[in-house]
């Protein structure tokens, strides 16, 4: 079996390079730069902790040509300030940004767990049945705002092709499962096109609420089974707590 990557037996979700924060998917044959920047983002994020816990200014991200500087605080969500935001909203989240050392504590802690993550759903990988799963796919993974003067070139898009794939791979988890594509926002959908996130929730929610009321109203099935059987999604901050699950339930099986 060849992954999207083109390599055999190779996992499709690979390395993460960062970008304002926000992790994209690749693959390493394909993005072998990536691990590095993966590598200097946890260092730049360290840095700006460090310097907000030490009381000193913060540093500046690397320079963009054309752009203004900005400051390590500008870098959550697509950069601060957002354009869709308030300008009460935007100078709120700037403060915390500029002085809240555990913002940064819980960046670091989340992309240094991400490879044992990654590692961990590819050994426990388990099928949610007939859950409704809607996976929506932009094909600009990556791309914090649309701008048409600036047409993907030959790299980009093989990229995003492969983003698409990878995606692609998630429909696999259940019966009940679509991929979604919409080329009219970023990789920011709620920002962009925000009725297009809220149609797949509200087909989620609306498919999930009917399956459990089917399964509540049969006669075999238990209300814990029918309880979990409505939950639509698998949530991937569960993960640790799921692993300490596992890990006792194992213990208690070698003990008896």
């Amino acid at each position: 079996m060849k992954s999207v990557c083109g390599q055999q037996e190779r996992p499709p979700y690979r390395l993460y390079e960062i970008q304002n924060g926000n992790r994209v998917e690749a693959c390493q044959d394909t993005f072998p730069q990536l691990e590095l920047s993966w590598r200097r983002a946890i260092a730049q994020l360290r840095e700006c902790r460090d310097a907000i816990a030490a009381g000193k200014p913060l540093p500046p991200l690397p320079p963009r040509p054309g752009r203004p500087d900005r400051t390590c605080a500008q870098q959550f969500f697509r950069g601060l300030p957002e354009s869709v935001w308030s300008s009460e909203l935007n100078a709120k989240l700037l403060e915390l940004a500029q002085t809240k050392v555990a913002m940064y504590d819980a960046f670091i802690s989340e992309m240094e767990q991400m490879p044992s993550d990654e590692t961990y759903l590819q050994q426990h990988s388990r099928s949610l049945g007939s859950r409704p799963i809607r996976v929506l796919t932009t094909g600009n993974h990556g791309i914090h705002t649309l701008d048409p003067g600036r047409p993907k070139d030959a790299q980009q898009q093989s990229y995003e092709e492969n983003v698409a794939r990878s995606q692609a791979k998630w429909l696999e988890l259940s019966s009940n499962a679509r991929q979604l594509f919409t080329d009219k926002s970023s990789e920011y959908i709620p920002f962009d096109q925000p009725n297009f996130a809220i149609d797949a929730i509200r087909e989620v929610y609306t498919q999930s609420k009917h399956q459990g009321r089917r399964l509540l109203g049969a006669r075999d099935v238990g209300l814990s089974g029918a309880l979990g059987d409505k939950v639509p999604v698998s949530v991937p901050g569960r993960i640790a707590e799921q692993r300490r699950d596992n890990h006792h339930a194992d213990q208690q099986g070698h003990e008896t």
